[in-house]
């Protein structure tokens, strides 16, 4: 991990130092030592500053994924590039750089603010600023809550959530607007925002995290025996492709993260 440089020969640099920001906090955080990242604390810095200087709303251009091309404004890198700098300032703050801490912090908040602002559209957040009456799957949303950086209001997950409910397919919940599509792990991470229900609610709340999983057992039951896991599938039952199962489909486990935190 600590390897991987920011060349330009690396199709999105800044995604690589977002991921590798995130888990070194992560892994630092559940081991409570926080020897490798003081090991390779220049290298952080330098993906801190790079994404600081080159990731900033709304600068930041490369699509969530590769499978399909969108606007050069996307919010799902966005939100973690914002999640990147404030671990940034946790793992500053572990090693006893206050003011390095102070810095990133404040400016991961600013960016957060400006997130909202800008992607705001109504009942739901934008796939893109400058594309209104779109929407996406805000997974990365998941890590605030994980490494409890609280830089998003609860109110931004919980639209989100209800949005997302009422755009279910008979197999899922689309990556976006543009296809029917998805991915697994990240079907399972936008779940994971989803607020436990509420015991003695009146009338009773919806368990939003079961509503959005379900129909993930129904492709697993119903889809091609080739590919029981897959990573991305369409929704539609007379298209059923699907991608063969990556290592990534590990982060099907994310609601468990969240709880164990």
């Amino acid at each position: 991990m600590a390897e991987e440089k920011l060349q330009k020969r690396t199709r999105c640099p800044w995604r690589r130092a977002e991921t590798c920001s995130c888990l070194a906090d992560a892994m630092s955080q559940e081991q409570g030592n926080w020897d490798f990242v003081r090991a390779y604390w220049p290298q952080f810095t330098t993906w801190a500053e790079y994404l600081r200087d080159k990731a900033s709303i709304p600068k930041i251009s490369y699509p969530p994924t590769t499978l399909r091309d969108i606007s050069r404004t996307t919010r799902i890198l966005s939100i973690k590039a914002i999640e990147a700098l404030a671990s940034y300032a946790q793992m500053a703050q572990a090693l006893g750089l206050p003011d390095v801490a102070k810095e990133y912090s404040r400016l991961a908040a600013d960016m957060a603010a400006k997130w909202q602002s800008m992607a705001a559209d109504g009942d739901h957040y934008k796939l893109a600023f400058d594309k209104p009456g779109t929407w996406s799957q805000k997974y990365n949303l998941v890590w605030d809550q994980i490494l409890d950086l609280r830089l998003f209001p609860a109110q931004v997950r919980q639209t989100e959530v209800a949005f997302y409910l009422q755009h279910l397919n008979i197999y899922g919940l689309p990556l976006d607007n543009r296809r029917d599509y998805t991915k697994l792990d990240w079907e399972i991470w936008t779940a994971t925002l989803a607020d436990a229900p509420q015991p003695g609610n009146m009338p009773p709340t919806i368990d939003a995290f079961a509503a959005l999983v379900a129909p993930i057992g129904r492709w697993i039951n119903e889809g091609p025996r080739a590919f029981p896991s897959p990573t991305g599938t369409t929704r539609r039952p007379e298209n059923r492709r699907a991608f063969k199962p990556a290592p990534w489909s590990a982060g099907s486990i994310s609601r468990r993260l969240m709880i164990a935190h």
